[in-house]
């Protein structure tokens, strides 16, 4: 029988965690490049970071939604703070067990309309 022992376990966590932040900040630095916006390698990685743990915050756990979530922020925004935030938007980003992508699509809807700050 092959057992794991949990800091074998925090390491493929820490691994699985890079891996994905680094795909997402290749993908976001891709899209901030296609709109002439350059943003510091540090910075957007900061960025990156603090935006993912915010997603986490709000419920969402796949990559999927937490990618789409970091998308919205960073590149269609600019940057994000609840107080800009309405609050029936705010109060449903942080319903837990409320669907995704229905969070998703109102908090778009919201960052396009809204623009960058």
């Amino acid at each position: 029988m092959l057992t794991i022992r949990p800091a074998q376990m925090a390491a493929f966590e820490r691994a699985a965690v890079e891996g994905f932040e680094q795909r997402l900040f290749n993908h976001v630095q891709t899209l901030l490049s296609e709109e002439g916006v350059a943003v510091p390698v540090p910075e957007l990685r900061a960025r990156i970071s603090a935006a993912v743990t915010q997603a986490k915050e709000y419920y969402f756990k796949r990559e999927i939604d937490i990618a789409n979530f970091v998308e919205i922020v960073i590149v269609r925004l600019g940057g994000f703070d609840e107080k800009d935030c309405p609050k029936p938007l705010l109060c449903e980003l942080y319903t837990y067990g409320a669907d995704p992508e229905t969070k998703l699509k109102k908090f778009g809807t919201w960052a396009a309309a809204r623009g960058k700050a």
